[in-house]
C-alpha cells in the first residue's frame, strides 16, 4: 500500500482490477446476443437478477447491461445488486472518489415521449477511460454484445435514433462506484 492509499482504497483498486479482468476476458469471448454461445452466457448473466418478470431470465433480448455487471462482480468475490435495472448500481458498495479503470460508472436514461424528456430506464458499465466530457466504457447490451463503447456523462448518444430519426436517449450521470 502507497503511504498517501487508505486500506479501502487499496481494496476498491484491487476489486475494481478484479472484476474488470473478468469483464475484458467476456469481451474476448465475442459475447453477443443471437448466437448460441453468446445467448447462454446472456442467460447465465441474467440469472444474477432476481427482480426480471416471469420469462425475461430465458431471452437474450431483455435489457442486461446490469445483470453483465452482477456476473462480473460475484466472479470477482462480490455481491451485485440482484437487479436487472441499471439504476439500482448508483446505491450499490460507495461512491468513487478517483474513477479509474473499473470503476462502476451509472446513468439514467431519458427519451422525448412527446412531453420532454421522460426516464426510460439507465445503463452501467466498468469505465476504461475519461475523455473530457465522455467515457470509453466496457460494458454488457452495448450494440447487443459486450463491447467497448463512447457515453457521455451528461448529453445525448448520438447514434441512438428515433423512429423518426431524431437522435433520442439523453443519459445523465448518477454516479461512479466502487466495491463496499
Amino acid at each position: 500500500m502507497m503511504d498517501d492509499e487508505t486500506p479501502g482504497q487499496e481494496l476498491s483498486a484491487a476489486a475494481k482490477a478484479r472484476w474488470l479482468a473478468i469483464a475484458l476476458a467476456e469481451e474476448q469471448a465475442q459475447v453477443r446476443e443471437g448466437h448460441a454461445p453468446g445467448t447462454e452466457r446472456i442467460l447465465a448473466y441474467l440469472a444474477t437478477c432476481g427482480d426480471l418478470e416471469d420469462g425475461e431470465g430465458e431471452r437474450d433480448d431483455t435489457p442486461w447491461c446490469s445483470a453483465f455487471l452482477n456476473w462480473c462482480v460475484m466472479q470477482a468475490g462480490f455481491a451485485g445488486t440482484d437487479s436487472g435495472w441499471a439504476t439500482s448500481w448508483a446505491r450499490w458498495g460507495r461512491e468513487d472518489p478517483q474513477p479509474g479503470p473499473g470503476t462502476i460508472v451509472v446513468w439514467r436514461r431519458s427519451r422525448d415521449l412527446g412531453n420532454g424528456l421522460e426516464p426510460v430506464g439507465g445503463h452501467v458499465a466498468f469505465l476504461l477511460e475519461r475523455r473530457g466530457d465522455m467515457v470509453h466504457v466496457l460494458g454488457g447490451n452495448q450494440r447487443d454484445a459486450v463491447c467497448r463503447r463512447d457515453y457521455p456523462l451528461h448529453g445525448f448518444l448520438a447514434d441512438t435514433v428515433d423512429r423518426a430519426g431524431e437522435v433520442s436517449d439523453h443519459y445523465e450521470l448518477l454516479g461512479f462506484r466502487t466495491a463496499p
